[in-house]
């Protein structure tokens, strides 16, 4: 299956940008954990309860070390970690935990690799092999 794509003007006046063209994907909607139960069962051994299982114990170990100070590498899925959101203080001594720390973030980075034969351009497995179809 091709990833649908529809070209894009820039519009916005006085941008270096403007008037040209851009690809855009077009999402073919969303998969919930549901689906990907059902497509692993019939493409494997196991029961869709055996996959569920599986996955949902993913998901609490994933969280159980990420919030243990872990990066977690999932192979060609990639790497995930936790970041910290804070306002910035002039003194340390000043920082508060619960007035200055605003959130967690989950940092995502795909596994990349090199194309080879001098290209430097790095792609993600999870990417490779796209074909493309145009829209309108």
């Amino acid at each position: 299956m091709a990833i649908r794509y529809k070209l894009v003007q820039n519009k916005i006046n006085g941008h270096e940008c403007f008037g040209k063209y851009y690809a855009r994907s077009i999402k073919s909607g969303e998969i919930g954990i549901k689906e990907i139960e059902r497509i692993i069962e019939q493409n494997c051994s196991m029961k869709r309860s055996d996959v569920r299982a599986v996955l949902t114990e993913l998901v609490d170990t994933i969280k159980d070390k990420l919030q243990e100070g872990y990066t977690i590498d999932l192979d060609e899925l990639g790497r995930f970690s936790l970041g910290v959101k804070s306002e910035g203080v002039y003194r340390a001594a000043d920082f508060n935990v619960k007035k200055h720390i605003t959130g967690v973030n989950v940092n995502y980075r795909p596994c990349t690799h090199r194309i080879g034969n001098g290209d430097r351009r790095l792609v993600a497995p999870l990417a490779e092999g796209c074909e493309f179809e145009r829209t309108k």
